[in-house]
């Protein structure tokens, strides 16, 4: 449990580099991880001797861990999904503990808790479902190094329900407007500005369907020369204010990559992370898995809410 303690976390702090976005506090979530697998506490005013960068405050510091402990917490899902071979049965947390006077100071120390979605494996056995051949799969994710320019655009208006109707319909009108009004200043303005205009729309082409499929379908592959394969945006709820109404959901745009270990392939030839995520087929544009090995015959389900999937050839 030690070992995949210390696994689980570090592993966090790999999936959670883009977040970090700190060479310096990455590497002082690292230190702080490792002295809390060895030792049940770290105290607060010791927590500088584990930053290697330019010194800052005790208050800093603090601010720190309390940004490591926000991540992992808003992140759980998509961790959970990268440590799935841990087989862990509770989720590693750090907690901190507020001195409680007389000079006792805060500290911070590793606790366990229930997972919200449970990991998918064998409890008696200890063995994964991916580790037989029980044709089910779970998927692992990672960040995506570089969001493309319109997802940060549009993520500033998928917080809110209504703002993601109004963006969406806006987008719509973009989407059916812009070839009409194509065709009528073809003949309105010069032909090097017209075809200016024309090669503008279909650059935004891609990104405008990317961001409708994103509205309707709540999740978009990122289709580019420049991005990995199996890359997705996923509109991921934030929050649920009234699990009632539909439209008091709160939403997020999260951009990962998304692999996982074909269980078949794993079995036969210890093969692992070899399906990538895909369009089914030309005309068929549900995403599915695919594992690179047989891609024909070894496709999976996608669940991009439990990182789960099935074999579509049972």
């Amino acid at each position: 449990m030690e070992n995949n303690k210390i696994s689980y976390l570090s592993n966090a702090v790999e999936f959670l580099e883009d977040e970090i976005n700190n060479q310096d506090v990455e590497a002082f979530y690292r230190a702080c991880i490792t002295h809390l697998s060895k030792n049940e506490r770290l105290e607060k005013p010791k927590l500088r001797n584990f930053y290697s960068g330019k010194e800052k405050s005790e208050k800093t510091y603090g601010n720190y861990m309390d940004k490591l402990i926000h991540l992992l917490d808003k992140f759980q899902e998509e961790i959970q999904s990268r440590n799935a071979e841990l087989a862990l049965t509770k989720r590693p947390i750090i907690k901190t503990h507020i001195g409680g006077g007389s000079g006792n100071p805060t500290y911070y120390y590793i606790d366990f808790e229930d997972w919200e979605t449970p990991p998918s494996f064998n409890q008696n056995t200890g063995l994964q479902k991916t580790e037989t051949i029980s044709q089910d799969i779970i998927y692992r994710t990672k960040t995506l190094k570089r969001t493309p320019w319109y997802l940060k655009f549009a993520a500033k208006f998928f917080a809110k329900t209504r703002q993601r109707q109004a963006f969406l319909l806006a987008v719509l009108i973009y989407f059916i407007a812009a070839p009409i009004a194509l065709g009528f200043l073809m003949q309105l303005i010069p032909l090097t500005y017209w075809g200016l205009l024309v090669l503008g729309y279909f650059l935004l082409f891609n990104p405008v369907w990317n961001v409708i499929k994103l509205a309707t379908h709540k999740i978009a592959l990122i289709e580019h020369v420049f991005q990995p394969i199996g890359a997705v945006c996923i509109s991921k709820v934030k929050n649920v204010k009234d699990s009632d109404s539909f439209l008091d959901i709160e939403r997020e745009i999260l951009s990962v990559v998304v692999d996982g270990t074909c269980p078949i392939c794993n079995h036969k030839y210890n093969l692992k992370n070899s399906v990538q995520l895909e369009s089914q087929s030309l005309f068929n544009r549900r995403i599915i898995g695919k594992c690179l090995n047989n891609p024909k015959e070894h496709r999976f389900t996608f669940d991009k809410d439990l990182m789960t999937g099935t074999s579509l050839n049972t």
